[in-house]
């Protein structure tokens, strides 16, 4: 239908799942992805970054890439925020996107090819 859109996952490791392709629709509004599945909230980056984002209403798309990204440079806190761009030996953050469907002017798509505390998000 127009005006909707969908996330595409194929299955990881190895298994019986191992790269089955399933479709999940997304509805209008904030999304998160880590690396866990769409929106989930067991993942605590995931979690912290739909709470940040509930009630939003950026004024247009430059507003929401503002907010996205200075959310997604985050490095945590001592209250509890966990950090979003991760700098450590294993798992680390390697880049970095951002997505916006259905708005003025068309989709825009940026993406920060390193860690986003460091690496510019280029608009494609």
């Amino acid at each position: 239908m127009d005006g909707e859109s969908w996330a595409l996952h194929a299955g990881a490791g190895a298994g019986p799942g191992a790269g089955k392709l399933t479709t999940t629709a997304i509805s209008r509004g904030w999304h998160v992805i880590t690396h866990q599945d769409l929106d989930d909230p067991t993942e605590p980056r995931t979690k912290w970054l739909m709470e940040r984002l509930n009630g939003k209403m950026p004024r247009g798309a430059d507003d929401a890439v503002e907010l996205l990204s200075g959310l997604l440079r985050a490095h945590g806190d001592d209250g509890g925020a966990p950090a979003v761009c991760l700098h450590r030996d294993f798992f680390p953050t390697v880049s970095s996107s951002i997505l916006a469907l259905g708005v003025a002017g068309g989709a825009r798509y940026l993406h920060s090819p390193g860690p986003p505390c460091v690496t510019d998000y280029s608009d494609f």
